[in-house]
């Protein structure tokens, strides 16, 4: 890779992100398909040129509504901009301004609904399982250019903005820690286990990433992002006291902190009804723009990947490179501390958010918290616990293929092919998307999903898992 240390000019190279061609002599691993199991949602951005120069497009997203009538702990309901962190937490953030700094520097007395801590996406009736085939074509001009000058200590990133999303982009399917979490940490407790902190910290999420949660090959790509000098910032609809958790087990798993700053979802459109799409590029850039030596950013500069290909909107929709979603996961008893004696030991208002809230959620049988059941609630149950055992099967065979993903390693390779990071050199056309497969699989998980319904009279709109 260039750098001006060369006594002659690397050729000017191109990268194109060419949906589903086949070549025969692509190493078999680069053509594993890589399942994924979401809410279907129009994501398809074939043809889309991306370059470094802005152009017009437009995006947009939106969630299921949350059910008011009811106290329970809602995925969409309350913000959690009304909870302060404290100390201990703010300093959790991963806040990680090493090299880029050095170069460019909350709820009334009570509350009875609790948002829902990971990034959602709107739900739908269905799932989609999608496969999707990465294909580098890399590009180089036979003109002879003039030779640079040589001793450049300038790095070829050193003004590029990364931007990653958090959920099924960086890590897998988080919805059953966030579920845990969100129970331990949002509901106001009248009694809890002495010595036992409320909900996961960094250190019992490490684990999970390091079975295979976090995208195999992103610690790689963070490496070399970081060696030519680029600015990482993470911008997750998930929020901020969660993604702070997700992203100091990250830094915690590479062994180096990496995240400038962690945009979370009072970024997003939730906070910000102005925006165009769920998340503004424009904001964050206008946000970084105010740090010492951080005027060069600009969205020109910048290059974000989602899971989400209708994240963005307007001009920030040319700068998103839409990847495939990862769907690694594993199941977190979400009772382990949360037990029939802690649940005995609290208020009867506190019981009832609980016991709401999980069955809404689809995490525990409709008579969770119900004495003397009749034949139908107990031939529902039975129900609910099939179909539970028979999805969680489905998911968790996807794991295997999910663990050959091999996404950040070939956009690695395909960045470092580069000589030079500009509007001419740089050039990606479309967004990795996948092709979507009818599978039995995917059909049976359907079905169970609507018969568990039926049979608890009510559920919860739930997607896949975070997303944005």
């Amino acid at each position: 890779m260039g750098t001006g240390d060369s006594a002659s000019h690397l050729p000017e190279t191109k990268i194109e992100l060419l949906d589903h061609e086949e070549h025969e002599d692509d190493d078999f691993l680069m053509h594993i398909k890589s399942p994924q199991v979401k809410p279907c949602r129009n994501s398809s951005l074939d043809g889309q040129k991306f370059s470094l120069s802005p152009t017009a497009a437009n995006g947009h997203h939106k969630q299921g509504a949350g059910h008011e009538e009811h106290r329970t702990l809602s995925r969409k309901f309350m913000s959690m901009s009304n909870l302060h962190l404290d100390d201990e937490e703010e300093e959790a953030a991963p806040v990680a301004k090493e090299e880029t700094a050095a170069k460019h520097q909350e709820h009334d007395a009570k509350h009875h609904t609790l948002d829902h801590t990971v990034g959602t996406v709107t739900p739908t009736s269905s799932l989609k399982r999608t496969q999707s085939e990465l294909a580098i074509a890399v590009e180089s001009d036979d003109e002879e250019e003039e030779d640079h000058e040589e001793h450049s200590t300038s790095k070829i990133g050193e003004e590029l903005l990364v931007v990653f999303d958090m959920d099924r982009t960086m890590v897998g399917d988080l919805v059953a820690l966030s579920d845990r979490d969100n129970i331990e940490t949002n509901v106001d407790w009248t009694w809890w286990p002495e010595g036992r902190h409320h909900g996961l910290n960094a250190d019992e999420i490490v684990p999970f990433l390091k079975r295979g949660m976090l995208r195999p090959g992103l610690i790689s790509m963070i490496q070399y992002l970081r060696e030519i000098g680029a600015t990482i910032v993470v911008y997750t609809h998930s929020e901020r006291a969660w993604a702070s958790k997700v992203c100091a087990a990250m830094e915690e798993v590479a062994g180096f902190k990496f995240i400038y700053r962690l945009f979370s979802r009072q970024d997003c459109k939730d906070g910000h009804p102005e925006f165009a799409a769920r998340k503004s590029l424009q904001f964050v850039c206008d946000e970084l723009s105010k740090d010492s030596g951080m005027s060069w950013v600009s969205i020109s500069r910048t290059i974000m990947f989602d899971d989400d290909g209708n994240v963005l909107g307007g001009g920030d929709q040319c700068r998103l490179i839409r990847v495939p979603t990862y769907d690694y996961w594993e199941p977190c008893q979400w009772d382990e501390v949360v037990n029939d004696d802690v649940l005995s030991k609290n208020s009867a208002e506190c019981v009832d958010i609980v016991t709401r809230s999980v069955v809404e959620w689809g995490i525990a049988p409709p008579s969770f918290g119900k004495e003397d059941l009749t034949e139908g609630e107990i031939a529902a149950d039975k129900r609910w616990e099939e179909a539970k055992q028979r999805k969680e099967a489905i998911k968790l065979s996807y794991n295997k293929v999910a663990k050959l993903d091999r996404l950040w390693f070939t956009l690695k390779e395909s960045i470092a092919s580069l000589s030079e990071l500009d509007d001419d050199t740089m050039e990606v056309r479309g967004g990795l998307t996948g092709s979507e497969e009818e599978e039995g699989g995917k059909r049976e998980c359907q079905n169970d999903e609507e018969e568990a319904e039926k049979g608890r009279g009510r559920g919860r709109s739930r997607e896949g898992g975070g997303g944005s």
